[in-house]
């Protein structure tokens, strides 16, 4: 199950998401991922696993020709706060650290003791739209759900 959104990162030159709460989808593992929407036992396991499938299959664009710019901005306390158990965080926290290292990806980790920014608290990914005859130039904002 992959959000309604997805087309706009596909077609995106860049993103830019700064979450609060949680890992971004798009630099969850698996084991987050399920660990994640078994908590609020909304769905069912075959609907978590259709969740997680649409989640890996989102961070196919860090892949993609040309590359993608992202700008992930992470709460410490995300990389802090546990989903799953010990294994699922650190094998997770190892994931964001890698996935920094690509040349295209930035990851921000804005410490607690950080003084408060003007950002809304509704903070959501920002995909940026190439230009073109095909697309105005232009930048959208949502409310991530997922």
């Amino acid at each position: 199950m992959v959000p309604p959104r997805a087309e706009l990162e596909q077609d995106a030159t860049s993103i830019r998401s700064d979450q609060p709460l949680l890992v971004q989808g798009v630099l969850q593992t698996e084991d987050y991922a399920r660990a994640l929407l078994r908590r609020g036992g909304l769905l069912s396991p075959d609907e978590i696993e259709r969740v997680v499938a649409g989640r890996m299959e989102r961070q196919a664009i860090l892949d993609r020709e040309p590359l993608r710019r992202l700008v992930l901005v992470i709460d410490e306390v995300v990389l802090c706060r546990m989903v799953g158990d010990h294994d699922v965080m650190a094998r997770q926290v190892a994931h964001v650290a890698t996935t920094a290292e690509r040349e295209q990806v930035q990851v921000r980790v804005i410490p607690p003791d950080a003084p408060g920014t003007p950002v809304s608290p509704a903070r959501s990914p920002w995909p940026g739209c190439p230009t073109g005859p095909r697309w105005p130039i232009w930048t959208i904002s949502f409310v991530a759900s997922w």
